[in-house]
């Protein structure tokens, strides 16, 4: 009896494969080739000693747009509440010109084996079983193997063309009365985040608003000042790390500000920017700097991480930047300030909030300048927002979304110079645009070596000096697919397998991501290794509950088998909190209880060993506890499938309190004459659907049973077998 595993989001990265296509289908409707594509595959793994095999079913959603795949991501998906067959994905893409909910079954209600999509689009309604004209169904199978492609393609005439860029008009200067007179020797003091700060390769902004200077405004020689003169240097390869224990002392967070600039240029680049920082965090800071540093003007965009990462909502920003400015004033109360708005970025799943924060905070800043605004002391806007080419649909400026590419760098520039010009006297206009822009120069990666650790396989290779970032493919060898990630570094570290598995990698260097406004080199050549693993095993008997507080869950483990060990890492997941980040907690042994968690939400919990840095083992999961949660009730409403003779299909209602279920399989004693045997332990499961294969003599000689369990807490178990398939009286 082998398990028969509905696939998930992340299944469905790995398990993207070319669809097919009706060349006749597309040319007769469409000009140029889009269409959104759902892929149901089912691959069987032979199993050679005992004859059978492992049937993995994965899933496949995305839009393509000209041979560019875009996947949703994990956290814009969710599963239909009433048949988790079914998910809802939100996809983004530059041809898009809203992001598209996407519905996509394997199982429709029938029970009948189907790939369907079901979405909208401007004002069509797209349905994989009402329109024949604009859906196909292709089947591929083989005898272990069965591949189910629907594919919709996407009509431009019937939905509305998309919207690509943000329509900027053009400036016209505003006449300022009696305006400010900056001097003909000023020292400027730039303020800022990682916007400003910029990160090795990068021009940044300062250094084209110090081109304005030089070439707009030749009577004015600025002098900038500040305590930092570089771009934030990149990350350090380094193995991977075991998880902090809470007596380790704190990692250095002194600023980052080593980095080198794109290649050839120079200029007087001191500054006061920093990757990460807030207003709230300046705030304290702007006294000593301005009395060191004695600035005639201070150049501020700052706000974005304030909003961005929950420090603080609109008022709170803007009264940070309150205190911000008067406490810039206190070593020198005539000290100028061009204070920026700031800036959108494309949307992030999850967080509707943050155009809403941005806006309003942008739509009170110009009172609070003017109530400071003074002859003496000047508080004057720079609209970087109304200049910026970037939005929540799409940032052509950003290549990330956010973070100023060539041409957003100019963009910036340019609105600063606006205000430096109209409101300070100061040079002949605004900064003018070029007809281009210098690319980013991002060759294939050279010295791409791969070689076996005791965590499975390390792959190192030589530093592009203008990547930011690097694309990683890797696969099984033997195996056609691929599955892509992101390194921060040049090394990768393939640590989920297992000793003896033979793995391909390709490299290539990144900037970022081509649909907002980044660029990616080519793929390198193909290298691989054999997996290493000597690394500790897993704890045995992890056991999680919540009797430590309503706000907090405890998990305990037992031995050990081979050592020696460190230290173990304890790791949650916020199930119920889109785009939460995976959290890891250092401990020397068992038990750990963690707090500061949200009542209500269901954790996913894993244990892991590590006997030192490189040599972290393989985690297990324990059951997934609801913080603050009692005994969850029983689940209602199961039923029990047979979708062949030998493939089944469970699905329930959610049950009240639950984390997660347990599937208990009991085979009748026909069945057991063919070697299956109960199932006394169960299988842990997440969501309300669960499908299981190779069931013989016959998916009816199996009595399935479904409890919802809370850590260690469980429900009764609800029971059901599956039908008889027809023909088998």
């Amino acid at each position: 009896m082998k398990t028969f595993l509905l696939g998930t989001l992340l299944a469905a990265v790995a398990a993207s494969a070319t669809a097919s296509s009706d060349a006749q289908l597309q040319k007769r409707i469409f000009d140029g080739d889009s269409k959104f594509v759902f892929e149901c595959n089912q691959q069987t793994i032979p199993d050679p000693v005992s004859g059978g095999g492992t049937s993995y079913f994965s899933q496949a959603l995305y839009f393509e747009h000209n041979g560019q795949k875009h996947h949703p991501r994990k956290e814009d998906c969710t599963y239909d509440k009433k048949d988790a067959t079914c998910q809802y994905c939100i996809i983004n893409a530059p041809e898009l010109d809203s992001p598209t909910t996407v519905k996509a079954c394997y199982l429709p209600p029938a029970g009948k084996k189907s790939c369907v999509i079901d979405f909208y689009y401007g004002n069509r309604h797209y349905n994989a079983n009402l329109d024949k004209d604009f859906c196909e169904k292709k089947v591929d199978a083989t005898i272990s193997n069965a591949r189910i492609t629907t594919t919709c393609y996407f009509n431009y005439k019937l939905a509305h063309p998309p919207t690509t860029t943000r329509t900027i008009p053009p400036w016209t200067p505003t006449p300022v009365p009696d305006p400010v007179k900056l001097g003909p020797n000023p020292k400027v003091l730039i303020v800022g985040d990682s916007i400003t700060h910029g990160q090795e390769g990068d021009f940044t902004w300062r250094y084209r608003i110090s081109e304005w200077f030089r070439n707009y405004a030749p009577d004015t020689k600025p002098e900038f000042v500040g305590p930092y003169t570089g771009t934030q240097e990149r990350d350090k390869a380094k193995e991977p790390q075991p998880p902090m224990l809470s007596s380790d002392l704190p990692p250095n967070t002194n600023p980052r500000t080593s980095g080198g600039y794109h290649p050839g240029i120079s200029f007087q680049s001191n500054h006061f920017a920093v990757w990460g920082r807030q207003i709230a965090q300046d705030t304290p800071l702007i006294e000593d700097v301005v009395r060191k540093y004695k600035p005639d003007i201070i150049l501020v965009l700052l706000g974005f991480n304030d909003m961005g990462w929950f420090v603080s909502d609109a008022p709170g920003t803007l009264n940070s930047m309150e205190k911000f400015i008067q406490n810039a004033r206190k070593p020198n109360p005539g000290v100028k300030m061009a204070i920026a708005n700031v800036p959108q970025r494309s949307l992030i799943g999850g967080r509707d909030d943050l155009p809403v924060k941005t806006t309003d905070y942008n739509r009170a800043l110009p009172a609070l300048l003017k109530k400071f605004d003074s002859q003496l002391s000047p508080t004057r806007l720079v609209d970087v927002e109304g200049n910026y080419d970037c939005a929540p649909a799409h940032c052509p400026a950003g290549y990330d979304g956010l973070h100023p590419n060539a041409y957003g760098e100019y963009l910036i520039a340019q609105a600063f110079s606006r205000t430096l010009y109209s409101d300070f006297s100061v040079g002949k206009g605004q900064l003018q645009l070029p007809s281009s822009y210098p690319p980013r120069q991002l060759p294939v990666p050279s010295n791409i070596r791969a070689v076996p650790e005791p965590m499975g396989v390390k792959v190192t290779w030589d530093q592009v000096y203008e990547s930011n970032s690097y694309d990683v493919r890797s696969r099984i060898a033997g195996t056609s697919d691929w599955t892509e990630s992101r390194a921060g570094t040049n090394r990768h570290d393939q640590t989920f397998t297992v000793k003896g598995i033979k793995w391909e990698f390709q490299i290539r260097s990144s900037y970022g991501e081509p649909e907002q406004g980044g660029a990616k080199g080519a793929w390198s050549g193909i290298v691989s290794a054999t997996a290493d693993r000597g690394t500790p095993s897993p704890p045995k008997d992890i056991r999680t509950s919540t009797e430590g507080g309503s706000s907090s869950l405890t998990v305990s483990w037992g031995a050990v088998e081979n050592g020696p060990v460190d230290r173990f890492g304890v790791i949650i997941w916020d199930r119920d909190t889109p785009g939460a980040f995976i959290d890891t907690r250092g401990a020397r042994g068992s038990p750990l209880t963690i707090g500061s968690l949200k009542p209500g939400h269901r954790y996913d919990v894993w244990v892991e060993t590590w006997g030192g840095p490189g040599l972290g083992g393989l985690p297990k999961g324990g059951n997934p506890v609801v913080v603050g949660g009692g005994t969850p009730s029983t689940p209602s409403g199961l039923e029990a499938l047979t979708v062949d003779p030998t493939t089944m299909h469970l699905r329930w209602n959610a049950a009240n309190g639950a984390a997660g279920y347990k599937i208990y399989t009991n085979p009748d004693a026909t069945a057991q004459k063919t070697g299956s045997k109960p199932d006394e332990e169960g299988k842990l499961v997440s969501e309300t659907n669960w499908g299981e294969a190779f069931l013989f003599p016959g998916t009816w000689h199996f009595e399935f049973c479904v409890s919802a369990v809370n850590g260690q807490k469980e429900s009764s178990r609800t029971c059901a077998t599956p039908p008889k398939a027809s023909g088998y009286d």
